[in-house]
């Protein structure tokens, strides 16, 4: 027998033999304890019924190539514990229908993925703050709105952010941040805008 007996495991098991109950794959022995279990055990009787419904269903579904019966399979040895055979169907079901759904979007040259740690590219930020520590979230967000900035960098090491602003816009926007009292720093990185 496959299984270590212990005890409360009978449950597991026969829910774990009942695929291979349903298509004849069972020695006598696993029989025996699969019906003996499904006398008492309701739940069992069930999935029992499921199991039976999905096989019919899986018999009478067309196949590739004009074939109607899904060709025989070796049988497959499970683990104690393991997921029976619906919980695998539904999971390859659930994976291949993700896997074919259409984009919702489809990428531009503006979707690059960056992450906090990649060196800034070239002209995207042409300011850097550093904000008070104390700072609420809330009160930072206001200053930057104030500046018509975003941050597109940090924060670094030393908790600086690196902005964007509009083009035309950086003057105003230094003068509107350095006029915060929860801004310690702001100075522009160079270049136009």
């Amino acid at each position: 027998m496959r299984w270590r007996a212990s005890l409360g495991d009978d449950h597991r098991q026969t829910q774990a033999l009942l695929p291979w109950y349903v298509t004849g794959q069972l020695s006598a022995e696993e029989i025996q304890q699969v019906e003996a279990h499904l006398e008492a055990c309701g739940v069992c009787r069930a999935e029992l019924a499921g199991e039976r419904r999905l096989r019919q269903a899986i018999a009478s579904a067309p196949m590739e190539g004009g074939r109607t019966r899904a060709p025989p399979r070796r049988r497959m040895i499970l683990a104690a514990g393991a997921f029976g055979a619906l919980g695998a169907i539904a999971a390859s079901l659930a994976a291949v229908s993700v896997a074919n759904l259409p984009p919702t979007h489809a990428p531009t040259s503006r979707d690059v993925y960056r992450t906090l740690g990649d060196p800034p590219s070239p002209g995207a930020g042409q300011l850097v703050v550093v904000f008070d520590p104390a700072c609420p979230e809330g009160r930072m967000r206001a200053a930057l709105a104030r500046a018509r900035a975003r941050i597109v960098d940090g924060p670094t090491a030393t908790g600086a952010y690196v902005l964007r602003v509009p083009q035309g816009g950086r003057e105003a926007a230094l003068a509107a941040l350095r006029a915060s009292p929860d801004v310690q720093l702001a100075q522009s990185l160079g270049g136009q805008g």
